[in-house]
């Protein structure tokens, strides 16, 4: 069954393509292809960073106000250190289980080879892309 409805859209598909006419595109056609084309590559891509400036710059004085009142402030009994539980940080399993793993000098040199691999790499891909933008 499924052999002869294929068969039959076979045989209407041939007829169809048969019977219809050849189209021939306009005398204008390449034209407007190409002026088309050329509209498309006309639109530029804008760079638009995520964090604007104004944020950068809340971001730096918020920080800096943090440091600052930090170093001020001599007094260890501050507000902000009472409110302040750093027991979890020295208080968890996970301190003991890492503590018996030592790292050897490879792994030491793989680590700072595939740091510096990188940070190459994000700036070569930083350059690549600040080429590719066009503002």
């Amino acid at each position: 069954m499924e052999q002869h409805t294929e068969q039959h859209f076979d045989d209407l598909i041939k007829k169809v393509i048969k019977d219809a006419p050849i189209e021939k595109p306009t005398l204008e056609f390449t034209s407007n292809v190409m002026d088309s084309i050329e509209m498309n590559s006309q639109k530029k891509i804008v760079y638009k960073p995520l964090i604007s400036k104004i944020g950068w710059f809340a971001i730096i004085t918020i920080l800096s106000g943090i440091s600052i009142y930090m170093m001020i402030s001599n007094n260890e009994n501050s507000l902000v250190l009472d409110a302040l539980d750093f027991s979890i940080v020295s208080n968890n399993g996970l301190v003991e289980i890492l503590s018996g793993i030592k790292f050897t000098k490879i792994f030491g040199y793989a680590v700072c080879f595939f740091g510096i691999a990188w940070l190459i790499q994000v700036s070569v891909l930083k350059n690549y892309f600040n080429n590719r933008l066009q503002y």
